[in-house]
């Protein structure tokens, strides 16, 4: 008993040591973030063996710079080597010998990896690394000779150079290159194998060639000279050839672009060839536009262009193959046997699929062979061509049901129909989506008789010809514990294209206690998929709004790379062979030497009765006994974001920074909105003002000093609570729409079916139901508006026009309203440049403190700062004569 007790008071020390020590770290300040370091996200790489790793470490605020560091490191802590200013990203060897990177001062370094011996070149202005197995190549050009192009062999170390080169390609497969070379006015084009030192000449002219490409393998290459099209093919051993084209397409007045690309094959050779000259119409272009309500889309800004058509020659037969006939046609994908073509055809703009008829994808699939046409209709133009060619996937409504169509016999079947999923998906709240089964295609199997297919929560496996059952490869668990189901990404733009019976690793998101980790199953089995790890940590979920990097394999070895995050825990990265160990690899973490701060999913009811969820977020010198005031974050649903890591800043672009704000004394809220379509405002009122109820019953919440901060959509929202409530003290919208009529036609600004079908949810045209859009402008109802608003609006916004700021301002300023409104000059869509930053930072930081903690106003609060003499006087002195900014001075006094 003695025992126990003597370990209970230890751990209770232990527990309260630790706490006491993290009140005595130093808050977060403006100072503090300066150089705050932190992994940039999707910089990691990884030898071939899995033995080492390299990432980049930046200032948090500078992004990629040239203080960038870059890291290399033994996954075994063995051996570990720092290099600052990196330029670029770096790049392994494929033989796991060398790390390649260049840094500042235009110094490549070919380091050895697991020692300090490094080789440095020069003055280099390019490079690339080319190769495979033990025969590696480095080729680069040096800013003091951009002519010529050197090759080095990493494995002999040695160097051929080739001077008077003008442009360079290398195959993506073989190691070949082919290079154009240029003496005075003599050009010629050469191919070189690497590793050999032999040049074959291809070509030689007088006139400079373009548009050089090489096929995959480094066979063929082609090029644009004199209007004519040139090939050379390996197996000739001859020089290049100009291809003599059909002579079809000049009867329609057209001229030859340039090849494009070999196909995978090397079958065809793509090319295009432009429509008829424009230079007629030029003159009448500038001076009037004329628009019609037949156009298939509408678009001020746009300028007369050229049509361009897509061509396929027949590298064995000589044919050339129109492919495209108008140009809204696009070449989409490309079958194996490269017999079978899918070609999109999209008129108008594809998000006007709602209600205009030349906005869907009225694409057909192409028969090279015998030339026949198969015509599919996709309202959404989400229509897939397998692998083979075989079957078209198609979906007409986002999320809705999947159809399969064999392009054989051009039957078409619903394929998803017999799910065992709800008929709708009542969790979609846009009008785009009101026919969503939340289902989605992923990807193609293995054999591609087979797709996989994702529902709301989990995976399935679906035949195409519709004669076997579907397969829930995750068994309906995602379902029934609301676990959200997905594939990682293999690389930036490569899917993973599962194969029968292989077992694989998939994400998995957890709705309601926001955990994420990752699970096993096996592809054909319906069975509970195995779990490996969940916990407090965003890992990777591509199924969330959260930033969040994809795990990486080693190309030879069972080893992955991921990072990890929790709310108290940079990013970092580790390796694991099973997703169930973790091992650290890299050790950033530069908020342990800062108090930081806490975050609890809090569950609540909004004011209409919808069950929903926010985050709450507390200082770690928090106390209790005190009242706080407390900043309300949002934009749609956020709850999700409970275990990411929030960098620390001066501010974020559209927002308050959350830890700079959590040091200053306040506590956060980030709150879920639910929204109706067409009941916007009164959604938002509902959700935040659910959430405040709750916060007011909590003993340490000021509850009568509530301020409200968010951009863009966030920044509307911001707009409806100040204007439809009464229950907020302060409010800063930024880059924030404020009128429904005007931002409908705003030109440049927000698309009519943003306002119809997406974010803003309406439903309905503008002229359909006007009430509804004027109910859900603030700018109409300035008049009943209590809460003293900050106003950031930027000038070259080409999404929220400044006009949406400029009407709130002026709405406002008419009512008397207590009002401010920030102009920067220089700024797009929220704010980025890092001066214009710290003075958002200064200003929205005193207008909170003011409303929110009875802080002196400052004088650009109080007696404001004339346009003319913003430069020299900032106005963030406190006013030592006005206690807080009165009622306006512009309305006459009522008797």
């Amino acid at each position: 008993m003695k025992k126990k007790n003597i370990l209970l008071i230890f751990f209770s020390l232990l527990v309260f040591t630790k706490a006491y020590n993290q009140h005595l770290l130093p808050l977060i300040d403006t100072s503090s973030v300066r150089g705050w370091p932190t992994i940039v996200y999707g910089s990691c790489i990884v030898s071939n063996d899995g033995l080492y790793v390299g990432y980049i470490i930046n200032d948090a605020m500078l992004a990629m710079s040239n203080k960038s560091r870059l890291i290399y490191k033994r996954i075994d802590n063995k051996w570990e080597l720092h290099i600052d200013s990196l330029v670029g990203f770096p790049m392994f060897t494929d033989d796991n010998r060398y790390g390649i990177c260049l840094v500042q001062g235009d110094q490549l370094f070919i380091q050895e990896l697991g020692n300090n011996r490094r080789e440095i070149i020069q003055n280099v202005a390019e490079f690339t690394l080319k190769g495979k197995g033990q025969q590696q190549y480095l080729l680069l050009r040096k800013k003091d000779s951009l002519n010529t192009l050197s090759i080095i062999n990493l494995s002999k170390k040695s160097i051929q150079s080739y001077a008077y080169v003008k442009q360079f390609i290398s195959s993506s497969q073989g190691n070949v290159i082919s290079f154009i070379e240029e003496n005075g006015n003599n050009y010629c084009i050469k191919v070189l194998q690497l590793g050999e030192e032999r040049q074959l000449e291809i070509w030689r002219g007088k006139n400079m060639p373009s548009h050089l490409i090489i096929d995959s393998e480094g066979k063929h290459v082609s090029f644009f000279n004199n209007s004519s099209i040139w090939l050379w093919d390996d197996n000739s051993k001859e020089s290049a050839k100009k291809i003599e084209l059909s002579k079809s397409y000049d009867t329609m007045n057209l001229t030859i672009d340039g090849p494009q690309s070999f196909s995978p094959k090397c079958k065809f050779l793509f090319i295009n060839i432009k429509g008829p000259s424009i230079k007629g119409q030029e003159s009448r272009a500038n001076a009037v536009q004329i628009f019609s309500y037949q156009d298939a889309s509408f678009n001020l800004e746009a300028t007369p262009t050229v049509a361009v058509y897509s061509f396929a020659y027949d590298l064995k037969m000589g044919t050339l193959i129109r492919l495209t006939d108008n140009h809204y046609e696009r070449v989409r994908s490309l079958s194996i046997d490269e017999n079978n073509i899918f070609i999109s055809n999209i008129e108008g703009h594809p998000s006007e699929y709602y209600w205009n008829y030349k906005s869907w994808d009225r694409g057909h699939l192409l028969c090279i062979s015998d030339r026949k046409k198969f015509t599919v209709d996709s309202r959404i133009g989400n229509i897939e061509m397998s692998p083979t060619g075989e079957y078209l996937v198609n979906q007409q409504d986002w999320g809705g049901d999947l159809y399969s169509i064999n392009t054989t016999t051009r039957s078409s079947i619903n394929i998803t129909k017999d799910l065992s999923i709800p008929l709708v998906d009542d969790k979609v709240e846009q009008p785009s989506h009101q026919n969503s089964r939340g289902l989605e295609f992923y990807n193609w199997c293995s054999g591609n008789n087979y797709i996989i297919v994702y529902d709301r929560y989990d995976v399935w496996q679906i035949d195409l010809s519709g004669k076997t059952a579907a397969v829930n490869l995750t068994n309906g668990y995602g379902r029934k514990n609301h676990i959200v189901f997905r594939f990682y990404q293999q690389s930036s733009n490569e899917k993973l294209q599962p194969k029968y019976g292989q077992s694989l690793v998939i994400t998995a998101f957890n709705e309601e206690t926001k955990d994420n980790g990752f699970f096993r199953i096996k592809v054909g089995s319906k069975r509970n998929p195995q779990l490996l790890t969940m916990g407090k940590y965003v890992y990777c979920a591509p199924s969330q709004n959260v930033y969040y990097s994809m795990p990486i394999k080693a190309k030879d070895k069972e080893i992955w790379v991921v990072s990890r995050m929790s709310t108290r825990e940079s990013s970092n990265y580790f390796w694991t062979s099973n997703f169930k160990d973790f091992h650290q690899i890299s050790h950033i973490h530069p908020e342990k030497n800062y108090q930081w701060h806490t975050a609890d999913l809090i569950n609540f009811e909004t004011r209409d009765g919808i069950k929903t969820q926010a985050i709450l977020y507390k200082p770690d010198n928090f106390d209790s006994t005190k009242k706080y005031p407390v900043l309300f974050s949002y934009y749609e649903q956020e709850s999700a974001k409970l275990n990411a890591f929030i960098l620390p800043a001066v501010s974020d672009y559209y927002y308050y920074n959350f830890p700079m704000m959590l040091s200053h004394g306040y506590l956060i809220c980030r709150t879920d909105i639910h929204f109706k379509p067409g009941e916007l405002s009164r959604s938002i009122v509902n959700a935040v003002e659910g959430a405040g109820s709750y916060l007011a019953k909590l003993p340490y919440v000021d509850s009568t000093h509530y301020g409200l901060c968010g951009g863009s959509f966030g920044g509307y929202v911001t707009n409806c609570l100040a204007t439809f409530s009464n229950k907020f003290a302060a409010a800063v919208p930024i880059s924030a729409p404020s009128d429904l009529i005007s931002g409908y036609g705003n030109v440049p600004g927000l698309r009519d079916e943003e306002f119809e079908n997406r974010q803003f949810r309406m439903g309905v045209s503008l002229s359909t139901d006007p009430e509804r859009y004027l109910h859900n402008s603030p700018v109409a109802y300035a008049k009943n508006v209590t809460t003293p608003i900050l106003i950031v609006t930027t000038l070259k916004d080409y999404n929220v026009n400044v006009q949406q700021g400029i009407e709130w301002f002026i709405s406002l300023r008419r009512e008397g309203k207590p009002v401010w409104m920030l102009r920067y000059q220089q700024e797009g869509h929220g704010i980025s440049n890092l001066n214009n930053i710290y003075d958002l930072y200064t200003r929205m930081t005193q207008f909170f403190d003011h409303y929110l903690k009875g802080a002196p106003a400052p004088l650009w609060m109080t007696k404001g700062i004339p346009g003319n003499k913003t430069i020299i006087d900032s106005g963030f002195e406190y006013d030592k004569e006005v206690n807080t900014p009165g009622a306006s001075s512009l309305l006459p006094l009522k008797n």
